[in-house]
């Protein structure tokens, strides 16, 4: 088997690992990895949006040191013109390894430099900012969702992004090279599982339970008022014609051909 990232990696590895008779390895979208089932998890397509969303920004107000446009452009604008680096730019830091962006070496070719400048340069980032304005949602989204219109592959190394962590909002079919030969949905994680070994004639004294692993969102550091309120930001969407219409179009085969239409049905109106 072969797992998709991002819904349920952590748990589907885990569960994977728990049992000597599945051979499960990672990989993402762009790699040629041969395979003989492919295999992801799924739950509810906008409650996984709306968790992305408070990932997408916590982990970027920590990287960047919470600093507002202004201050987080003139980092850029400094090195790219050989200036003196101002004080507030050492507040930055790298997001895929410990470090601070901002250092003595050659980093205006590195990925994370280029998704850090695109991010500060875009039109939605700034710190302070209400997270849980159907507006600022409908920016993220709009220019996330630009980009994936334009996507045809890497492109920096092996990573797709142009904005830091904005995986976190891609629908779960930019991660699929072919459509999955089995979907382990949250809410029906362990019938799922059980289905999926049926269907490969695993015997039963092989088999092992589904493992529910979470590590949660909680590991970048938050400001006090700062944070997604996914309840407050769900009403919002349901009342956002515009911004529901967004998430609709590119969320749709995840709500629509992967267990979740009646749900999204309800949500899109149709």
């Amino acid at each position: 088997f072969v797992i998709t990232p991002k819904a349920m990696s952590s748990s589907l590895t885990a569960s994977a690992r728990s049992c000597e008779a599945i051979k499960m390895v990672n990989y993402m979208p762009w790699n040629a990895t041969p395979h003989r089932y492919m295999v992801t998890g799924l739950r509810d397509p906008l409650k996984r949006l709306l968790s992305g969303y408070g990932e997408f920004w916590s982990m970027n107000y920590a990287v960047t040191g919470w600093l507002n446009k202004s201050a987080l452009q003139s980092c850029f604008i400094a090195v790219e013109s050989n200036s003196s680096i101002p004080q507030v730019c050492w507040h930055v830091t790298l997001y895929s390894t410990p470090g601070f962006l901002f250092g003595p070496q050659n980093i205006t070719q590195s990925c994370e430099y280029m998704f850090m400048r695109n991010t500060a340069f875009s039109d939605f980032y700034d710190f302070p900012l209400d997270l849980n304005s159907p507006v600022l949602m409908y920016r993220v989204l709009d220019a996330v969702y630009d980009h994936i219109r334009e996507w045809d592959g890497a492109i920096c190394g092996m990573n797709a992004n142009r904005y830091i962590s904005e995986e976190h909002l891609w629908p779960m079919w930019m991660f699929w090279r072919k459509a999955p030969d089995f979907v382990i949905r949250a809410e029906h994680a362990d019938q799922d599982w059980e289905a999926m070994l049926d269907a490969v004639d695993m015997r039963v004294e092989e088999r092992c339970p589904f493992l529910h692993e979470n590590q949660g969102n909680d590991h970048w550091a938050k400001q006090e008022g700062f944070v997604v309120d996914r309840k407050k930001l769900q009403e919002s969407v349901l009342l956002d014609e515009s911004l529901r219409n967004l998430i609709c179009d590119f969320f749709m085969p995840d709500g629509l051909c992967m267990g979740y239409h009646e749900v999204w049905r309800i949500l899109c109106r149709i």
